[in-house]
């Protein structure tokens, strides 16, 4: 076997500090856990800094060649070390650094029709389910308001299967600096609300829209909605309260592209 080089206590702190928000921020650049995620990274044209694996994923050819192609250092570590990095008990075999890429509502391109909107969607799990379901539906972008969880989190990764890599997805943006970009692009405001909106399945959905889902326990903020030209409810007969976020994103996600493609 190859061999690498063990990674330095020193440089396993510095990368560790990427599990934190601001340390993000400060570097440029975040954690990535897994090999799937990591080929969605590469395979999406990401830029990967450094790797961190252990000894037997670190004898997959394909992948090391595909590391080296771009440039990037590999370290070996024991599991003990890879538990540092992650935010797991039962850590992945490699961990990368992303060169992180800022995104903005210009760089959505012109031709975009459909956009997901999570207005103080904090929960990880449900921000990245979003994202995926976007991706899914072949939404154009996602867009994370202000007080939004920030896309780089690694449960929001985890929970979006590299569905981030594929696709804009913009974070904290003011919703009025939204709303003005959205009127300037003609694309409509369509507020998910749990009651008093337009039957979803009975809706027409304007040629371009921005779906608007609204924070886990106070759903979507009536500021927020008054904004909206279009408000829509998914009815369920059911005895549950409500539905989870994410899972009303998805289901909405797929009614209104579905009327769209009619």
């Amino acid at each position: 076997m190859e061999k690498f080089e063990h990674i330095s206590r020193a440089r396993l702190k510095a990368l560790a500090a990427l599990g934190v928000k601001k340390f993000r921020r400060r570097e440029g650049a975040f954690l990535v856990e897994g090999e799937t995620l990591l080929r969605e990274a590469i395979d999406s044209g990401w830029r990967v800094l450094e790797a961190v694996a252990d000894e037997e994923w670190l004898e997959n050819g394909e992948m090391l060649a595909a590391l080296r192609g771009q440039g990037a250092k590999i370290y070996l570590a024991e599991s003990s070390a890879l538990r540092k990095l992650s935010d797991t008990f039962n850590p992945q075999p490699v961990i990368s650094v992303v060169l992180h890429r800022e995104t903005r509502l210009a760089d959505v391109s012109p031709d975009a029709r459909r956009l997901a909107v999570a207005a103080g969607v904090q929960d990880p799990g449900n921000a990245g389910a979003i994202i995926r379901c976007a991706d899914a539906f072949g939404l154009d972008a996602v867009v994370l308001t202000e007080g939004c969880v920030e896309w780089q989190n690694p449960k929001v990764l985890r929970a979006s299967m590299g569905s981030c890599f594929h696709m804009p997805v913009i974070s904290d943006i003011s919703f009025d600096a939204l709303a003005e970009w959205l009127a300037e692009r003609k694309i409509d405001a369509i507020a998910a609300v749990a009651r008093g909106g337009e039957d979803v399945m009975k809706f027409v959905p304007p040629p371009a829209w921005a779906l608007l889902l609204g924070n886990e326990a106070a759903g979507l903020a009536e500021d927020v909605a008054a904004k909206a030209r279009h408000r829509v409810t998914l009815l369920t007969p059911g005895r549950a309260e409500s539905l989870n976020v994410a899972v009303s994103a998805g289901v909405l996600m797929h009614i209104l592209t579905s009327a769209g493609a009619k």
